[in-house]
């Protein structure tokens, strides 16, 4: 299984959370998947993000101001925050590959949504228009291949993990043991990360959305592939890859 690049414009629509609103019931559900395999080409397209941006946190441990160099690095991990969805996205299709591997007849390759359709999708996930499902069926209809990834997020949070002990200390956090240091300042990164796997004849495939968490340092990379493999192993038993349901499977030209 291979992730064949295309053309990309790599992008991510930032809504506000406060505008979100849910119309369509089947939005709230956890996930939703059925037995229908898929193969041949998968259209990877651009992760889109509906969240609020997080505002820098200067506190400190002992109840002070940070010093300017930890100001400075605060700030810079925000602006990682920033970029993470994208990481996400990009990582998405290798850690599914990863954990799918022989079993399945797939490839995946990147694919420009559009600017329109970005602002669509970005619009169903915060609960407007027709609903998710009818977006995400809209949407693959006019990607093309055989399928179409979907991947948003609609929460993200992070916090400086200094503030919560001294330098040295070992904190244990749901995304493994880490040591305080003032000088790298790690984060602790929470996301809502949503993905959908839709034919090219409009089938919600899966579609599924959970709470996601990794600490973030220096490498925006890392923890965009720790999330995004934390997600890949939810939908691991999802993804129909029984071979012997092909046969009866349409050959999208």
């Amino acid at each position: 299984m291979l992730l064949l690049m295309g053309p990309l414009v790599a992008a991510c629509v930032h809504r506000p959370a406060a505008e979100a609103r849910v119309l369509d019931p089947a939005s709230t559900l956890p996930f939703s998947f059925s037995a229908r395999p898929t193969r041949g080409e998968v259209r990877v397209v651009p992760a889109v993000a509906v969240y609020e941006p997080m505002p820098v946190n200067l506190d400190d441990y002992v109840g002070r101001p940070v010093g300017v160099a930890r100001e400075a690095l605060r700030r810079q991990r925000v602006r990682q925050l920033d970029a993470l969805p994208d990481a996400i996205g990009w990582a998405l299709p290798g850690e599914v590959n990863g954990r799918l591997g022989q079993r399945w007849g797939g490839q995946f390759r990147v694919w420009d949504l559009g600017l329109q359709s970005r602002d669509r999708l970005a619009g169903a996930v915060a609960g407007r228009g027709p609903g998710i499902d009818a977006t995400l069926s809209s949407l693959a209809r006019s990607v093309g291949g055989k399928a179409t990834l979907f991947c948003w997020v609609t929460e993200l949070r992070g916090e400086p993990l200094s503030l919560t002990g001294f330098p040295g200390e070992v904190l244990e956090t749901a995304a493994g043991p880490v040591m305080l240091e003032h000088h790298q300042e790690p984060y602790l990164v929470s996301a809502q990360v949503g993905l959908a796997l839709v034919t090219a004849d409009g089938e919600v495939v899966v579609r599924y959305h959970d709470h996601v968490e990794a600490v973030m340092a220096e490498d925006t990379e890392r923890a965009g592939r720790e999330l995004a493999r934390a997600l890949a192993k939810e939908v691991d038993g999802m993804w129909s890859t029984d071979v012997r349901l092909l046969q009866h499977e349409p050959d999208f030209r």
